[in-house]
């Protein structure tokens, strides 16, 4: 049985050894496209790593909260997945090149008699054998696929990496928005205290019969307009925390104690390090992504185009038969090699329809790689300028703020020496409340506009 079982799979394995064949259709090239020398919105150039852009906020509770979302993020937890679906497509494509071998097995028992027969009993026969099938790729079909589902994979791990990026933003986006409303929550709360004070002392007045009550009723309106935004506030903080929770994977209220007790504002960078233009095509997972597909709507084309040409196969057989399960000495034994070629005659135009449609589809995917890299420069432009110009904004703001602090403070010593009403001290109040809001809004803002730059730069996986 050694000799027939070694002679099946040389046969079975000899195609490995003489293949030769070509590969039909187009060999892939990444696409020259036009693109910047250098960013309109900086002269910077650096090209620190985005990986963890996060850490340049330098808030510790950020980076941790970051780091945990990766670990748990259900998002992230199925793009896993897809990445592993898509190595085993990759396994079971490229088994296309080999061989297939099968064994079987059989047992039969059999009984004769008649008037002319000999009835000797009942007769067993044991089977055994091994079968192999190859097609040859000779004209490369196989290859192309294997090339194009490699394309495919590239573009599942570039998915994957977009999740990282787009998690990474979501979070700081999140963190940051809590970081918001608690700040807001502060000045109004702040506000409150100061307006609480104005009310006594307008009460004190009226009972002193130096104002009407025109001036308390004014000073308590303003107090309760003031305390009503508060359960606002501390709904978006709920929000907020949820938002994250959510992110991380967590229960509503699992991270409550953590993220409700008050914070520094982060620190925001004022540069980034956006390396050159170029660097952005290995970078952008979209832009990544693109290219893959175009990659891969490029090698089927190859594969189409193989299936006009002839398939050759080349199937072997070896079987041995035997009386007895112990003892195969006196066995049969038979070994057949079948050649075969099959060649497509009359289709209706079908195999050259799809060529045409393969080529189409990677002309479209060309098209599609080239908006999603324009998109990218864009993007990033967009991003940078928004954050510069949020950036500009923040100066006199700060500045506004302390003005419109100290107006407050003139129209409250003023109006206790008698010389306004109190409309002055509560319309001073309100822009101190509005100038501080928006302060606060913007500091925000610039963090998120920072955020989306990172983003754009495709910051937040690993290299």
């Amino acid at each position: 049985m050694n000799t027939f079982t070694h002679t099946a799979f040389a046969l079975a394995l000899l195609p490995l050894v003489l293949m030769t064949g070509c590969l039909l259709g187009p060999d892939y090239q990444r696409p020259e496209l036009p693109q910047p020398d250098h960013w309109a919105a900086t002269n910077s150039l650096s090209s620190a790593s985005l990986t963890r852009w996060w850490e340049s906020f330098q808030d510790p509770l950020l980076t941790n909260l970051v780091s945990r979302a990766f670990d748990a993020n259900l998002d992230l937890q199925q793009a896993a997945q897809r990445v592993r679906q898509g190595r085993a497509v990759l396994r079971q494509v490229g088994s296309g090149l080999y061989p297939t071998l099968d064994a079987a097995g059989s047992y039969s028992r059999k009984r004769s008699w008649g008037d002319s027969v000999t009835d000797t009993g009942w007769n067993g026969l044991y089977s055994a054998g091994l079968d192999a099938a190859w097609e040859l790729d000779v004209f490369g079909g196989v290859r192309r696929e294997i090339e194009a589902t490699e394309a495919d994979f590239r573009a599942i791990v570039a998915d994957q990496r977009g999740v990282y990026v787009t998690l990474a933003a979501e979070v700081a986006n999140a963190y940051f928005a809590l970081r918001m409303q608690q700040e807001i929550l502060r000045v109004t709360q702040d506000n409150l205290a100061t307006q609480e004070r104005s009310a006594r002392i307008t009460r004190d007045r009226r009972d002193s019969g130096w104002v009407s009550g025109l001036d308390v009723a004014n000073a308590e309106a303003q107090l309760n307009a003031t305390r009503s935004q508060i359960p606002s506030i501390q709904a978006d903080i709920q929000t907020a925390i949820l938002a994250i929770e959510l992110l991380l994977a967590q229960l509503p209220g699992a991270l409550h104690a953590e993220l409700s007790a008050g914070h520094p504002f982060p620190f925001i960078p004022a540069d980034v390090p956006a390396g050159l233009p170029s660097e952005l095509l290995e970078r952008r997972p979209d832009v990544l992504r693109a290219e893959a597909v175009f990659n891969a709507a490029t090698a089927r084309i190859g594969v189409a185009k193989a299936d006009l040409f002839p398939k050759f196969t080349i199937l072997a057989s070896a079987n041995l038969t035997s009386e007895h399960l112990k003892s195969w000495t006196a066995s049969t034994r038979t070994l057949s090699v079948l050649p075969g070629v099959s060649l497509p005659l009359f289709n209706a135009g079908r195999l050259r329809a799809r060529v045409d449609e393969r080529q189409a589809y990677a002309e479209e995917k060309l098209y599609a790689y080239q908006q999603a890299v324009l998109t990218a420069f864009s993007e990033v432009e967009d991003s940078w300028q928004a954050f510069l110009r949020e950036r500009e904004r923040a100066a006199p703001l700060a500045i506004a703020v302390q003005q419109y602090a100290r107006a407050v403070d003139i129209a409250t010593e003023l109006y206790n020496g008698g010389e306004v009403d109190y409309t002055d001290v509560l319309i001073a109040q309100r822009a101190l409340l509005a100038i501080q809001d928006s302060e606060v809004r913007s500091h925000i803002l610039i963090a998120q506009r920072l955020i989306a730059l990172y983003k754009a730069l495709g910051g937040g996986w690993e290299n």
